[in-house]
C-alpha cells in the first residue's frame, strides 16, 4: 500500500469515529446529572423499585411538557402509589404539581403520564418519597 493512500486513510478513520461519539452521544446519564443526551433517567437508589422518568417530545406542546414515570419492583405491590402527589417539577427552588395524570399498569409495574406547564429547562422532575419508594431527583438540563 503507497504512503499517498495511506496516509489520507489514516487521518480519515479516526475523524470519522469522532464524528460517530459526538452523534450517537455514547455517555450514560445517571439521575441528578445533566440531561442532553438520553430522553430517559433510571434510578434506583438504594430502593428495591427502580424508577423511570421519560421526557415524552411527542406528546409535548407548546403548552406541555409530558413525562413517563414508571416505577418496577419484585418485590412489593405499587398499587398504593399516588403519581399525583409523588410526582412534581421544581425548578429554582419552587415546585410545580402535575396538570394530569393518566396511570397504567398494577402490583409490581406502574406507570404514569404525568403533564405538566411547559417550564423552560434546566428543572428537576422528583419523586417524592413515599413508604415504598426513596425520593428520588432527576436533573433536566435540556429537552430534545
Amino acid at each position: 500500500m503507497s504512503e499517498k493512500f495511506f496516509l489520507p486513510i489514516l487521518i480519515l478513520i479516526p475523524l470519522i469515529v469522532l464524528a460517530l461519539i459526538l452523534k450517537t452521544g455514547l455517555s450514560q446519564n445517571s439521575p441528578a446529572t445533566n440531561f442532553s443526551i438520553a430522553p430517559t433517567q433510571t434510578s434506583s437508589s438504594g430502593s428495591s423499585v427502580t424508577v423511570s422518568v421519560e421526557y415524552m417530545s411527542s406528546l409535548s406542546s407548546a403548552d406541555l411538557i409530558v413525562f413517563q414515570v414508571s416505577l418496577n419492583t419484585h418485590s412489593i405491590d405499587l398499587d398504593g402509589i399516588d403519581f399525583q402527589k409523588s410526582v412534581s417539577l421544581e425548578k429554582s427552588g419552587q415546585n410545580f404539581s402535575p396538570l394530569s395524570v393518566e396511570t397504567s399498569g398494577s402490583g409490581h409495574h406502574r406507570s404514569a403520564e404525568v403533564k405538566f406547564s411547559r417550564i423552560p429547562p434546566p428543572f428537576k422532575i422528583i419523586f417524592l418519597e413515599t413508604p415504598e419508594v426513596a425520593q428520588q431527583e432527576f436533573m433536566f438540563d435540556k429537552l430534545k
